[in-house]
């Protein structure tokens, strides 16, 4: 379906069948993104989202994290349509929503839930991806442990869906801090 990129690669699209009416109609109507705006990104998938805006190797390992969330058929390659979804979320208006996709991002192993250690590792590559001092002051591990105490209403290690995305709706710093907007 469509072009497609490999995870963990440079961009290497693989040519697609053209986008019909049919799809075009479909994928207005998920994203909430006008025919004309669908076709413009398609146009432009040939470029690989993380490599353009964050062309340092720094992106990398946030990139590899949001690229295997994009990809939510488990394919090992985001198509265009996976990646207009997932970016029509990122840029919606809707909070829940957004935070819902938030949320698989930052479930790396799919459980159903946000442990420590998976939140530090986004945490260490939104560092990488900004440039900032993961060893100063303010370490991931010390914001995932403030993040933590805030959000872990039943104190069991882990964050629910519910804890997730109830929390950052209650607290406007952690909503900016967690689900930072990707979209254009």
């Amino acid at each position: 379906m469509g072009s497609r990129y490999l995870l963990g690669t440079a961009p290497k699209p693989i040519k697609g069948k053209p986008l019909s009416n049919t799809r075009l109609d479909k994928l207005a109507q998920i994203s909430g993104l006008k025919k004309a705006e669908v076709k413009e990104w398609h146009e432009g998938f040939i470029v690989c989202l993380f490599y353009q805006f964050f062309p340092t190797a720094k992106a990398e390992k946030f990139s590899e994290y949001v690229f295997k969330t994009f990809d939510t058929d488990g394919s090992g390659e985001v198509d265009f349509d996976e990646f207009l979804i997932a970016i029509s979320l990122t840029a919606k208006q809707d909070p829940k929503q957004k935070l819902d996709w938030v949320f698989s991002l930052y479930d790396l192993d799919n459980n159903g839930y946000i442990e420590k250690k998976e939140m530090n590792k986004i945490m260490e590559a939104i560092y990488d991806l900004n440039g900032e001092d993961k060893h100063g002051p303010n370490p991931p591990i010390k914001k995932v442990e403030r993040i933590f105490s805030k959000l872990d209403k039943n104190q069991d290690y882990k964050l629910s869906k519910d804890e997730f995305i109830n929390g950052c709706l209650m607290d406007e710093h952690l909503n900016r801090l967690l689900s930072p907007s990707m979209a254009t």
